[in-house]
């Protein structure tokens, strides 16, 4: 294995949804699609969208996809939108980003020195054109006080409105401005020429500037990757797109643009309305779009697990083995024919009900959250435990799979083959169980094995919450109960967050 592979293998070497075959591709086919297009007389130059939802590894094949192309080479540039949000025009973040890229491998020499000061040059001058509100700029300049009243005068009928303008314009009088709307609207018109002459020369040194990296030790394409765009704000994300089409149509550079499209398609509705075609008006910032393959749902709860807060001892399943909670939960989802969405929203309310979890150290019982967080995501939750754990069966006889789990008890011998059990049936002993108090659960037997492995939950409980010791007057029941109410508050917040924080 050479030194490039084991690089490249580092790289990807978390890879949980097998995106790094996803990276060689693309790279291969951007590659080539460029040279096509130049043998065809087209501008070497392409906009590639990569459109993953939320939880599908989007943010972690950018970075491992800059990486990668570094490693070969490349010279990459990395934007994340939402970290420069705040900028007045999303131009500037992407040239500056450009801008030190470039100046790190370029030559040490005069002539490469001369021609970064060439595209710097020309790079002020298109931010200088493109981001200023020109006509409000000079007006103000030009009029002082009357400038509100001309931009006013503008949007109206000339002819029904010229009174009420010459009145408005206060010291400003109405030849006075009448010559200067003259002169300026020649001025606007020549400023808007040397824009587009400034854009063109921008596009010209910045070829040179690639030319030249390139003739080092540094391969071409220039790839510009830019993440969470679908996260800013929707005229930010708007202008963001068009500055990159329309300005950086230039040979050997290729932009990769992540986005949640949906998400971003209704970003853009809210601006201009439930009515317009967002998914049309995207397409055309783009030459092709990129849709991962969905992942399999064992790997995705994997990647998924990652976000939980809490270590496996807390977060108890009812295996005593090595299987482990993603394999736990991935055993429920697909048990239950879960999509992947619902798979995602269960595992967002499972995560929020960890992070309120007011309980210490005390396990939580996976065996009982799971089918009731599964239970609200489909059908919503009745009152009690049992008619939950009856809606729960419900959704367990409708799925065409077996929800089955191995796990070896302490009544096994070594060499004995593992008991099986049905999740339901798990939550139906916590169920049964639950509706005493913790003292009594604490001494009694329960009959199978696994009956009698939720009894010593219960007996964890009791030890852990209240030390084992009797209480008069107060018999205590289990927390197993309040965790419907965790959930229903869990999964309110669902509708806010979106998948994203």
């Amino acid at each position: 294995m050479s030194n490039l592979d084991t690089k490249i293998q580092d790289i990807w070497k978390e890879d949980k949804l097998s995106r790094k075959n996803d990276a060689k591709f693309l790279i291969t086919f951007l590659r080539n699609r460029l040279s096509e297009r130049q043998k065809s007389g087209q501008k070497k130059s392409y906009v590639l969208n990569i459109d993953a939802g939320w939880g599908r590894g989007k943010s972690f094949f950018m970075k491992r996809l800059t990486e990668h192309l570094i490693a070969e080479d490349y010279l990459v540039v990395s934007v994340n939108a939402w970290k420069d949000d705040h900028a007045e025009d999303p131009l500037l973040a992407v040239m500056s980003a450009a801008d030190s890229e470039l100046t790190k491998h370029l030559p040490d020499d005069q002539f490469a020195k001369q021609q970064l000061q060439r595209m710097k040059r020309d790079t002020a001058r298109v931010l200088t054109a493109i981001s200023k509100g020109a006509f409000r700029h000079w007006l103000h300049k030009a009029i002082g006080d009357g400038a509100d009243a001309v931009e006013e005068f503008l949007n109206l009928e000339v002819e029904e409105n010229e009174n009420s303008m010459i009145d408005a314009s206060g010291k400003s009088g109405a030849n006075e401005i009448i010559k200067v709307l003259n002169s300026k609207t020649d001025s606007l018109f020549s400023q808007f020429r040397k824009s587009q002459q400034a854009i063109e020369n921008f596009k010209g040194q910045m070829e040179k500037t690639i030319q030249l990296i390139s003739s080092g030790n540094k391969k071409t394409p220039l790839f510009i990757l830019i993440d969470e765009l679908d996260r800013c704000r929707p005229i930010y994300a708007i202008q963001l797109l068009e500055r990159v089409k329309h300005i950086f149509e230039i040979d050997d550079v290729v932009f990769i643009v992540a986005t949640d499209t949906d998400q971003l398609q209704h970003s853009i509705n809210a601006i201009y309305g439930n009515g317009f075609d967002s998914q049309r008006y995207l397409k055309r910032f783009f030459d092709r779009t990129y849709l991962f393959e969905p992942p399999e749902i064992d790997k995705y709860v994997d990647l998924l697990c990652e976000t939980l807060s809490e270590s496996d001892e807390v977060l108890r399943i009812p295996l005593e083995n090595d299987e482990g909670l993603a394999t736990f939960l991935a055993d429920c989802f697909t048990g239950l024919d879960l999509s992947l969405r619902d798979v995602e929203q269960c595992m967002d309310i499972l995560r929020s009900v960890v992070t309120v979890w007011p309980y210490g150290h005390l396990p939580i019982q996976m065996s009982v959250l799971v089918p009731i967080v599964v239970t609200f995501q489909q059908l919503g939750l009745r009152n009690s435990l049992r008619e939950i754990y009856e809606d729960f069966l419900t959704l367990v006889q409708k799925s065409k799979r077996k929800m089955d789990f191995r796990s070896y008890s302490m009544h096994h011998q070594h060499g004995q083959a593992p008991e099986r059990v049905n999740i339901a049936n798990i939550f139906k002993y916590f169920v049964s169980a639950g509706a005493k108090n913790l003292p009594e659960l604490t001494s009694e037997q329960l009959g199978s094995a696994w009956a009698d492995w939720v009894r010593r939950q219960y007996s964890e409980e009791y030890h852990t919450l209240y030390g084992g010791g009797s209480i008069v007057g107060n018999e205590p029941s289990s927390v197993v109960k309040q965790y419907p109410e965790f959930v229903r508050s869990a999964g309110r917040l669902m509708s806010n967050i979106d998948g994203q924080e």
